[in-house]
Order: structure tokens, then sequence, then C-alpha cells
């Protein structure tokens, strides 16, 4: 080796490894307004009778934003509330 090489590897900067930060930012929680699609999917029903109980006035509350309809996740467990009973004749009988 040359003293030449010697002293360009000795002077050589050493690669410097950073570690590199995660994101801490946290992250946005989910709107509490759900679309007709979102609360269709909690009740288990399909979107299409979500619009036929808001036309008809029998299912949950919602909000209108705009020309969107919105449910609050509020409404929709009281409207599960509302609708729940212990036996099947307190359910026929609509206690």
């Amino acid at each position: 080796m040359s003293p030449k090489t010697s002293t360009a590897l000795q002077s050589a900067p050493s690669p410097k490894f950073e570690i590199e930060e995660k994101n801490t930012t946290p992250q946005p929680e989910p709107s509490p307004n759900l679309t007709t699609s979102e609360a269709a999917h909690f009740l288990h029903v399909q979107p299409s009778t979500l619009e036929q109980w808001r036309w008809n006035g029998q299912g949950p509350k919602f909000c209108k934003v705009g020309r969107s309809c919105r449910y609050r996740m509020a409404d929709l467990e009281a409207f599960l509330e509302e609708r729940a009973f212990r036996s099947t004749t307190e359910a026929q009988m609509g206690v």
C-alpha cells in the first residue's frame, strides 16, 4: 500500500448512520359522523334500508350536511338500545 492510499483511507470520513425518528404525530380519530354506507355497515343492514327508513321516518336520527346525510354514533346506539328486548314475547308486544 502506498502512503497516499494509506492516508486517504485513514482520513476518509466514516459513514454516519442516522436513526430515523418514527412519525409520532397522532393520527386523527375517525369522524363520529358516519355516512349512510358506514351506518348501514354498523347496523348490519343495506344502505337502501336506511334510505327507506329515512323516507318513512322509522330509522335512527340523522343530520343533513349540505346534500349529505350523516349519522351520529350516539344516535345509532340509541336506535339499537330502543330495540333491545329480553324475550321474543317482549319484542312482539313492543314493550
